[in-house]
C-alpha cells in the first residue's frame, strides 16, 4: 500500500535529498522548505532510512487538513484511526514544531494532541496508551504551520 512520507534534512539539500530519494524508489517526490514530500510502500521508508545519507529521518504522514484552533486540531487527530499505527499497550509521546502557527502555546497543543490520541484508543479499544517522555515505543510529529 503506497504511503506518504517527509523527509527532513538540512536546508540547502532539499534537491539532492530528492534526486536520492527517487534513486531509492521513491514516487511523486517534491522537495520543500527543510525537506521532501514522497510517496512509497512501508519498505521504502525502512531503507530510506537506513541508506539516505541527507535525510535526518524519515517521517510518517498519517493525517493533515486545515485548522484554526486547538480544538480543530483535537479533531483532526482524534479522527486519525490510531489502532492502525499501534496497540494501546506501547507507550508514547508527542513533539509539536510550529512555522507560524495560529496557535498561542505549542504546550496546550501539545496536550491537545495527546488527548485526541487517547481519547480515540479509549473510544475504540476501551483503554488507551500511556505517556513516556523519556523513552516511548512512539513517536508522535506534528508540524502546524498557518
Amino acid at each position: 500500500m503506497t504511503e506518504r512520507f517527509f523527509a527532513p534534512c538540512p536546508r540547502g539539500l532539499e534537491q539532492p535529498l530528492a534526486t536520492e530519494l527517487a534513486a531509492l524508489g521513491a514516487s511523486d517526490v517534491v522537495p520543500g522548505e527543510g525537506g521532501v514530500a514522497l510517496m512509497g510502500e512501508l519498505d521504502l521508508a525502512y531503507r530510506a532510512n537506513l541508506e539516505s545519507r541527507i535525510a535526518s529521518r524519515i517521517l510518517w504522514r498519517i493525517g493533515g487538513a486545515a485548522y484554526r484552533d486547538e480544538r480543530d486540531l483535537y479533531e483532526l487527530v482524534r479522527a486519525i484511526e490510531w489502532t492502525r499505527y499501534f496497540k494501546p499497550e506501547r507507550t508514547l509521546r508527542v513533539d509539536i514544531a510550529a512555522t507560524r502557527s495560529p496557535l498561542t502555546s505549542l504546550e496546550f497543543a501539545t496536550l491537545r494532541v495527546k488527548d485526541a490520541v487517547c481519547d480515540r484508543f479509549r473510544a475504540d479499544r476501551g483503554v488507551r496508551p500511556s505517556v513516556d517522555k523519556r523513552a516511548p515505543d512512539v513517536r508522535i510529529h506534528v508540524h502546524l504551520t498557518e
